[in-house]
């Protein structure tokens, strides 16, 4: 299995922690406390185990989807947000969407 860095760990966790399905909460919380291993610098980048069941991808796409739309309605808004608030706001966007990209990717199992 790939092998999230702590990062994207966190962000996949806060997303989720913001779902107003308690079930998908659940999902999502119960696969994370199972796999708990993150990758390191220098360290593998997959344990070699099977990917993450369909459902707990849907659920992580599903908060992310919701992240990322609440982070481009806050950067339509940005008449009142510094410039680098709007880059802050970017550089999030771009990177919600690359790993919500590798997660459409992974297989389903």
């Amino acid at each position: 299995m790939l092998l999230f860095t702590a990062k994207t760990r966190g962000l996949i966790d806060r997303a989720v922690g913001q779902l107003a399905n308690a079930q998908q909460q659940r999902i999502w919380n119960e696969w994370a406390r199972e796999h708990p291993a993150l990758r390191v610098p220098k360290g593998p980048e997959d344990d070699g185990g099977p990917p993450p069941p369909r459902d707990v991808v849907l659920v992580a796409l599903a908060a992310l989807g919701l992240m990322e739309a609440a982070k481009l309605r806050r950067l339509r808004e940005a008449d009142h947000l510094s410039e680098d608030e709007v880059s802050d706001l970017e550089n999030d966007l771009t990177y919600i969407s690359a790993l919500s990209q590798q997660l459409h990717e992974m297989p389903a199992r």
